[in-house]
């Protein structure tokens, strides 16, 4: 199954996330000066913008008070909050939310 465009530059945009908390944690004189955090700053602001404003506004919303911002579905449950989701919540036509904790899902099948 195809991803929905949004999800697929969800899923980039937290593992920019994450990469980016990662190489701030490290120690300045150990790390890459290829990782810059301005241009980590700019490809996650390309990807952001490249979102329907839907979604964009969501996002807004979940990355001000949640890391993860977008997780998978594993045999009908959500993997952040272990709620079982509706299968129909899971679609490739639209992106859908977890109805208990609000984040962003995308099926693993």
């Amino acid at each position: 199954m195809r991803l929905h465009p949004d999800v697929e530059l969800l899923l980039e945009i937290q593992d920019l996330l994450a990469f980016r908390r990662t190489m701030e944690s490290t120690d300045p004189r150990e790390r890459d000066p290829i990782d810059d955090a301005a241009a980590f700053a700019a490809k996650i602001a390309t990807r952001t913008a490249r979102l329907t404003p839907r979604t964009r506004a969501t996002y807004d919303r979940l990355a001000s008070r949640l890391e993860q911002i977008i997780v998978p579905v594993v045999n009908g449950v959500c993997n952040a909050c272990r709620i079982r989701v509706p299968t129909e919540t899971i679609t490739a036509v639209e992106v859908r939310a977890c109805p208990s904790c609000g984040r962003f899902l995308y099926s693993t099948d």
